[in-house]
């Protein structure tokens, strides 16, 4: 190894070739130390030579321990590097294998709901009444369904707000409902004979709690007038039971939502846009409503935009069952909705249903105090506002299938 002047000059802080005697004064000054006899002439040429050879040969030393440890801690980087690439390969590898697994998962997750959807449509089957043909077939038409169930909604509208309708009006049309009922039953029994009756259970017990609900209706407001209003404690019981039933009504709806087939509302976008336009005005109405509490209306309009959302949460519910609160993308959007849907129908109309039941069959004519639970849901009604930059997200359901 060779060392170029510059080197030299910084080991020994001097230009050996311009101040050789200076340079190597500390070497004489130990001679002297030691007592040596000063070199002269070729002797101090010598010892100086030697000297420098000595520093030369330490330095090189040196640079090559230097330069091996250098290479000794490449060597490690590249192995280290080496090792972080093969890690990286087994990572890309194992997300491949995960991204694998997890397209697996989902297609049978898929599977999974379709089947679900198989056995729903046959479940729903079992409670239709099978298809017959005659003059009287528009009987099981939908058209037909629907009118009946808005003439339940109707009646049992009437039976929350009875004590607001003049008695005159609200006895027609107590009686007109009826009437109905009696109508729509008789049509029923004339175009299935005893199979409305008898047949699959299934599907005829829903019939034959229409005719229990009729055959009430029927005693409490045609028969027991003509009696002329008997008294007595048993009839008194019995007036009771027969207004339960009237409550029971419901049930109609109930039966009505349970066996129709409506996954093609929930899968549609026209739905999706429909809700985001729904809960942009009812913010707007919130606001609105706040500034105008004079206005006699807004129950009414609450009443319509709870009517929407309870809609759209319960055909969500139904199109994806168990997946609507468990599913890791929406579940916590679905709770919220559940939960807001929840509290709005405790507050209008669970609690007049318990009021009606408490008038109707055990005579208790005095309203509960629900005051700390309307301040609740006032704070509950801001809830739905938030979802509408995500309504779509919130909607979508369990994105696991298409069918």
């Amino acid at each position: 190894m060779t060392f170029a002047k510059d080197e030299i000059t910084e080991f020994f802080g001097m230009d050996p070739a311009t101040n050789s005697r200076n340079g190597y004064a500390n070497l004489l000054s130990d001679a002297d130390r030691h007592e040596c006899p000063e070199p002269e002439g070729e002797q101090f040429g010598e010892a100086a030579e030697a000297a420098e050879t000595q520093v030369l040969q330490h330095t090189k030393s040196e640079m090559e321990g230097k330069e091996a440890e250098v290479t000794k801690l490449k060597a490690q980087l590249a192995r280290l590097q080496e090792r972080e690439g093969k890690v990286v390969k087994h990572r890309a590898d194992a997300q491949k294998l995960l991204d694998r697994v997890q397209g697996e998962l989902d297609d049978l997750k898929g599977e999974e709901v379709k089947l679900e959807a198989a056995l729903a449509v046959f479940d729903r089957e079992l409670h239709l009444m099978p298809k017959r043909p005659g003059p009287l077939e528009w009987v099981d038409s939908n058209w037909f369904g629907a009118v009946s169930n808005l003439v339940v909604l109707a009646n049992l509208a009437l039976m929350f707000e009875d004590d607001n309708v003049p008695e005159p009006v609200s006895f027609v049309l107590n009686n007109v409902f009826l009437f109905w009922y009696v109508f729509e039953l008789g049509m029923k029994f004339a175009h299935h004979r005893k199979h409305l009756f008898f047949g699959p259970i299934m599907a005829v017990w829903w019939n034959w709690m229409d005719l229990a609900i009729v055959l009430s209706g029927v005693v409490d407001q045609w028969v027991m007038p003509l009696l002329g209003g008997a008294s007595g404690g048993g009839t008194l019981a019995m007036l009771r039971l027969l207004r339960l039933f009237r409550i029971l009504r419901f049930l109609k709806i109930i039966k009505a939502f349970l066996v129709a087939d409506l996954s093609f509302i929930t899968d549609s976008k026209a739905m999706e846009m429909f809700m985001s336009g729904v809960i942009g005005v009812n913010a707007l109405t919130i606001g609105a409503e706040l500034d105008m509490k004079w206005w006699w209306g807004w129950p009414a309009v609450d009443n319509v935009f709870l009517v929407i959302y309870s809609v759209d949460l319960s055909l969500r519910m139904k199109r994806w069952g168990r997946h609507f609160f468990v599913h890791p993308d929406d579940k916590y959007w679905n709770w919220l909705d559940f939960v807001v849907v929840f509290a709005g129908m405790l507050d209008s109309w669970l609690m007049p249903v318990i009021e009606v039941f408490q008038t109707e069959m055990l005579g208790v004519n005095h309203k509960m105090d629900t005051s700390q639970l309307k301040h609740v849901m006032s704070l509950m009604k801001l809830m739905p506002s938030s979802k509408v930059s995500t309504v779509t997200q919130q909607r979508a359901g369990p994105k696991i299938s298409s069918s």
